[in-house]
């Protein structure tokens, strides 16, 4: 009782705790970019880094000079595959592997030149994934354990997607702004685990929402993840494994695959979808960097230093980074039950 009562003691004093500063606005403009090279294509682009204060309507386009691409030295064609809301996509088929270095060299009229670089990571392979299910009065615990290819080596991390198809009960509560008959194919709904390791809790785990392979959608963090990219250092990993869990409340209200509502309605086997891929340590950095931002709650409330800046453009903001190719496995729900 007494340690109760020093623990909610504290937790008030430190509630009560306030300190005043003032917030400086004199930092210049920049320029930010985000680079993200694959085997097969290399993408990026540029936004102007505005001051706080300054409208929206009133930040300007980039002016660049002239910009280079370079594979491990070599210049690389600047003719885009794609040219989309300011993305370029170049595809590098069969140009890059692993440990080759990706450059990205821009010259800017007014706000300076950006240099950044980063290198193809290892490729790794999913060999196995397992599933156990726990239903707790309607709350839906999947524990996942995927199994490598290989032991991961310190330094090297690990990028997970997870995705099911979605029934038809499922999207008549759940998916209101799509109703199932006027779909033309199952929907896709991507999966969250949790970001901590039960193995290793110091171990710290990220997400960002990706949409492979072109960039990370740093301007939709607040309205929640669409494409849940889960990036995993190599340290969480014993014996090639790492187990992580998804839960769902959907259940509850019915129509989540295995609950009692889907039973009495068509048969529906969802399939479920898990692609890894070696991701670089800048790309490890910078997500997590992303991840904090959102989630450290002490830092949020000002209640410890802030930690979210993270960036690797020298002249400038942002990150270039680097996936390897990818390694998918695709199991309907009876079989990972079956496995369980």
């Amino acid at each position: 009782m007494k340690r109760f009562i020093y623990i909610f003691i504290a937790l008030v004093t430190l509630a009560g705790c306030k300190f005043g500063f003032e917030v400086e606005n004199d930092a210049d403009p920049g320029v930010y970019l985000s680079c993200i090279a694959s085997p097969d294509s290399i993408s990026y682009y540029l936004r102007y880094a505005s001051p706080l204060g300054v409208n929206a309507g009133d930040i300007p386009e980039v002016k660049v000079k002239d910009s280079s691409i370079s594979i491990s030295g070599r210049s690389l064609d600047q003719n885009p595959l794609i040219v989309e809301d300011g993305i370029r996509v170049y595809p590098v088929s069969g140009m890059l592997g692993t440990g080759d270095e990706v450059r990205v060299v821009v010259r800017t009229e007014t706000l300076g030149d950006l240099d950044a670089r980063t290198a193809i990571p290892a490729q790794i392979g999913l060999e196995n994934v397992s599933m156990t299910r726990t239903d707790m009065m309607g709350i839906i615990m999947d524990d996942f354990t995927f199994r490598l290819d290989r032991q991961p080596e310190e330094g090297e991390y690990v990028g997970l997607f997870m995705s099911r198809t979605v029934s038809p009960e499922e999207m008549a509560w759940g998916w209101e702004e799509y109703p199932a008959d006027s779909l033309s194919g199952p929907m896709i709904d991507y999966l969250s685990p949790a970001t901590t390791v039960a193995t290793n809790a110091d171990v710290e785990l990220c997400q960002v929402d990706f949409c492979w392979p072109r960039y990370i959608r740093t301007w939709s963090m607040g309205f929640g993840l669409e494409e849940p990219f889960t990036i995993i250092p190599a340290a969480a990993f014993r014996n090639q494994e790492v187990s992580l869990m998804v839960t769902s409340f959907s259940a509850i209200y019915g129509g989540y695959p295995g609950s009692e509502e889907e039973a009495e309605a068509e048969p529906f086997d969802p399939l479920y979808t898990f692609t890894i891929m070696g991701v670089s340590e800048e790309f490890y950095r910078y997500s997590l960097a992303q991840y904090r931002s959102r989630t450290d709650f002490l830092a949020l409330m000002g209640l410890a230093p802030a930690q979210f800046a993270w960036s690797n453009v020298n002249g400038g903001f942002g990150f270039c980074g680097a996936v390897s190719n990818k390694s998918t496995i695709e199991l309907p729900l009876s079989v990972l039950l079956e496995e369980e």
